[in-house]
């Protein structure tokens, strides 16, 4: 029984040798799970960040096209887009407006949720980019009257309109800069926030109701993004009437 305890040397075996390895300790595991366990955390954080980041430079974008419209009206009296731009800004901006205070199709008409947008809204890029108000405004084709501003979300773009939208019986009637993915003039109003996304810009710069406040999302969304109703939350953890919570995305807009 005393054979074991006796010096490597005297039981012939070599240090170093098979039976001379040994595991890791407790302690050098812990060391190794708590390393492992700041990496993943880092990991986490970074990409916390870095989508904090990117939702605060899209607001920063729609706050400079408030900024920019709210300049243009005090400077030509009317709305970009609504204006009769070309004798004053050349004709290379595309169409007029026709001055009746709307931008939209005709006197006090909104354009509602899922119906086609109108040339005033792409009259008001064109607009502002002439005055020197934005740049970065893009046109869809070699000399088309469609101009878009794309947005910092990529594939998104920004809309400006006056627009009517809301829960049924609910309905908001105003001047709105709006983030969604379709970027045709001529189609229908797409998604474009992810519904996480779109509540974390409401929570943080507004009242985080999806139908209430200055931020709120456009009824066409409802299902996917929110529950009905004027009261409605947002739908981020996989309530309401959407298949997946993958599916669920936000037009989003800023009222003025």
């Amino acid at each position: 029984m005393f054979e074991s305890l006796k010096p490597l040397a005297w039981r012939g075996l070599r240090p170093g040798s098979h039976d001379d390895q040994q595991g890791f300790t407790l302690i050098e595991m812990s060391i190794v799970l708590v390393i492992i366990g700041l990496i993943v955390g880092g990991i986490i954080k970074g990409q916390e960040v870095v989508a904090n980041g990117r939702l605060k430079t899209q607001v920063a974008q729609i706050d400079a096209v408030k900024s920019a419209v709210y300049s243009f009206q005090d400077k030509f009296s009317f709305l970009p887009g609504d204006f009769k731009a070309n004798a004053v800004l050349g004709t290379v901006i595309g169409l007029d407006g026709n001055q009746d205070g709307y931008v939209a199709g005709s006197t006090g008409s909104a354009i509602v949720d899922d119906a086609a947008a109108v040339q005033e809204m792409s009259n008001a890029w064109a607009q502002l980019q002439a005055a020197g108000l934005l740049q970065g405004i893009q046109q869809t084709s070699t000399g088309s009257t469609t101009y878009l501003y794309p947005a910092k979300i990529p594939a998104d773009f920004l809309w400006f309109g006056y627009f009517s939208t809301g829960p049924t019986g609910t309905l908001t009637t105003t001047n709105q800069v709006r983030i969604q993915s379709n970027g045709d003039i001529t189609n229908k109003a797409s998604p474009a926030l992810r519904t996480p996304d779109a509540q974390s810009i409401d929570v943080k710069y507004d009242d985080g109701l999806p139908f209430q406040g200055s931020i709120m999302v456009s009824a066409n969304t409802n299902t996917n993004c929110s529950g009905t109703g004027v009261n409605a939350a947002y739908s981020v953890g996989g309530a309401g009437t959407a298949t997946s919570v993958s599916t669920k995305f936000c037009v989003m807009f800023w009222q003025f």
